[in-house]
């Protein structure tokens, strides 16, 4: 069946319940592109946490689907309106084979040989959806649906990881403790209170992005991106090319300084691009 399918998924499990955690088992031997997760009874910042599980290991995780919801925006798609979108996908990019590249592809069997076609060092055993719910009083009906195409060879996928970071005053901070193993291919800064200003981003010394927030805004605008209210975001696909990235592993030092015009408490989500580790 070479074409894509779209159905629904059947197996939640969990609890449907504040402070619980509800989790959507997928099925293997198909390639994963997105999927739609239709929601009543439960605002978006209720559920707190999504996170993709892959072999048992939480690959993706998000603090709240109204900050999935921001991302989608950002990305050109539509605000949630009783469907959320969760996309495997780099969207944006210009073409169709580097859109794709980040499918979750189950079902082929370990390959350990280099020269095959169907090479497959570490398979998916298992993969699941999670969605976790804030303390509250409300009664969450869940169901997901899913696009679906052909079985593959596990390829690169989407990672997404959380750090917190605490400035006291006005001025530069730096973040130089960030992970350097798969190429960083966004940062998403949400601070909360005051703003940012400007972003540094320097490799081995080399001044590799200098912006202020209006320079960004502009850039993204001029892209395939829609710069989102109350959020700073570094995306070096903006322009729908997918080899734009940070290849960190390489680097003796890789560092951002972040500047504010106050003190502030910064989320920031790290997205990478990256194999699957046994």
């Amino acid at each position: 069946m070479a074409f894509k399918t779209y159905d629904k998924l059947q197996d939640i499990q969990g609890s449907l319940a504040p402070e619980g955690v509800a989790t959507v088992n997928m099925p293997l031997k198909r390639s994963y592109h997105y999927m739609d997760m239709t929601y009543s009874g439960v605002t978006l910042a209720q559920m707190a946490f999504i996170r993709l599980m892959i072999n048992g290991r939480a690959e993706q995780t998000i603090k709240g689907a109204d900050f999935l919801d921001v991302q989608n925006q950002f990305e050109l798609m539509q605000a949630a309106a009783g469907i959320l979108r969760i996309s495997f996908e780099r969207e944006g990019m210009k073409t169709r084979t580097a859109r794709e590249s980040t499918t979750i592809n189950t079902g082929y069997p370990q390959n350990l040989n280099q020269d095959s076609k169907f090479y497959n060092p570490v398979p998916i055993s298992t993969l699941a959806l999670e969605v976790e719910f804030a303390a509250g009083s409300f009664t969450p009906v869940l169901a997901f649906s899913a696009q679906r195409s052909e079985a593959k060879p596990v390829g690169q996928i989407r990672k997404i990881n959380n750090f917190i970071y605490t400035t006291s005053a006005s001025g530069d901070f730096q973040i130089a403790d960030l992970p350097r193993v798969d190429p960083i291919t966004r940062l998403i800064f949400k601070p909360s209170a005051n703003n940012i200003t400007n972003v540094l981003i320097e490799a081995d010394g080399y001044k590799a992005f200098d912006r202020s927030t209006a320079q960004n805004e502009k850039a993204q605008l001029e892209g395939v991106r829609d710069p989102q209210t109350g959020y700073w975001i570094v995306d070096f696909g903006e322009q729908g090319y997918a080899s734009e990235y940070v290849l960190t592993r390489i680097l003796q030092d890789f560092r951002i300084t972040v500047t504010t015009d106050g003190a502030m408490t910064c989320d920031l989500q790290v997205e990478t691009v990256g194999g699957l580790r046994g």
